[in-house]
């Protein structure tokens, strides 16, 4: 790696920021999707094109990002320039000549932990600055109530903060000469996809944002903390105990599911081989009666869930464990609906 003073890396690094614009002004203007940040705003674009002059274009660009980003990253090391690695990482993808691309969306949070001295130090200051100024006695009276709550807790003890609200994007490429699919996530300066024999519908979009069966964080109420303008903080210790409460509202809802799906694909094998009008109506009567107790059952496996969220029991059941420790006094172990659904 050649040695740079000051000046010759200015240069080059005004070289990359025309470079990082042309990169993402050409990603900008072919983009199929993008996310969208807490602001609702679209952000990380994903482009396709199948014209080789753009291709070309786009090759260029990545190229002279990926040596400006090995030059500051080398620089880096020896604690010789100051800009930020936002600035130029991650180097933005190109995808060339896939077989297939499926792209999805996840709601996506970030999180930053802090601990108690951390959060009670940011309080001191942002009271020390609201006192210099007139008629802050209810701003600065409110905020002191608020970190004597923080003061409480042990020394040391840890705090998650927490800012949801926005989309990650991800893609599963088959590349050629293989079978399964790699999963890339979409970086802060996009990507672009080029093939020549394909049009934009070639790629596979999810419309619908992806999210967990359940979100740990909807079971707990954050801490009141207002220091941080956006964002919500957790006790770790709250976290814990939502991570298990979590996992088990999954096995429960995973295990409705299944059998949701089952009864259904059951139920249209039953009408496929009804063949009079008399044996589909009476397909259909049995298969809407079954459709009741299913709804039923599924009504009776949630309140077993709230039953045990009402306890101190964190352990994570299975499904016939939570119906043995939590449901009437009989034992619903079985899977005929008619056993399950009957009361004692």
């Amino acid at each position: 790696m050649p040695a740079f003073n000051d000046v010759m890396f200015e240069q080059q690094y005004k070289l990359f920021l025309q470079t990082k614009k042309d990169w993402m002004q050409l990603v900008d203007s072919l983009a199929i999707c993008h996310s969208r940040n807490a602001k609702d705003e679209k952000i990380r674009p994903i482009a396709f094109s199948n014209d080789e002059a753009i291709f070309n274009k786009a090759v260029d660009l990545q190229i002279r990002w990926k040596k400006f980003a090995e030059l500051a990253t080398e620089m880096k090391k020896n604690k010789s320039i100051a800009i930020s690695t936002a600035i130029y990482s991650p180097v933005p993808m190109l995808i060339i000549e896939p077989v297939s691309v499926a792209i999805g969306f996840f709601n996506a949070a970030t999180t930053c932990t802090h601990t108690r001295e951390d959060l009670l130090n940011r309080y001191e200051k942002q009271i020390k600055k609201l006192r210099k100024f007139p008629h802050t006695n209810e701003a600065v009276k409110a905020l002191t109530e608020e970190m004597e709550t923080f003061e409480a807790y042990p020394e040391g003890h840890k705090f998650r903060h927490r800012v949801s609200g926005y989309q990650d994007t991800v893609l599963d490429v088959v590349f050629k000469g293989e079978n399964e699919s790699t999963r890339a996530r979409c970086g802060t300066h996009g990507v672009m996809i080029y093939h020549p024999q394909w049009t934009k519908d070639d790629i596979k979009i999810s419309t619908e944002p992806k999210t967990e069966y359940f979100n740990k964080y909807s079971l707990i109420k954050p801490l009141k903390c207002s220091i941080f303008t956006v964002g919500d903080i957790y006790g770790i210790d709250q976290i814990e105990i939502a991570e298990a409460k979590a996992a088990q509202k999954t096995i429960v809802e995973q295990s409705i599911l299944s059998r949701i799906t089952h009864f259904e694909r059951r139920a249209k094998t039953k009408l496929a081989k009804a063949k009079t009008e008399a044996e589909i109506e009476k397909a259909n009567r049995s298969i809407e009666a079954g459709r009741r107790k299913l709804e039923l059952l599924t009504e009776e496996d949630r309140k077993l869930l709230e039953r045990k969220f009402a306890t101190d029991n964190n352990n994570i059941l299975s499904i016939s464990e939570l119906r043995s420790m939590f449901g009437d006094t009989r034992s619903r172990r079985g899977k005929n609906f008619n056993i399950l659904i009957k009361k004692d």
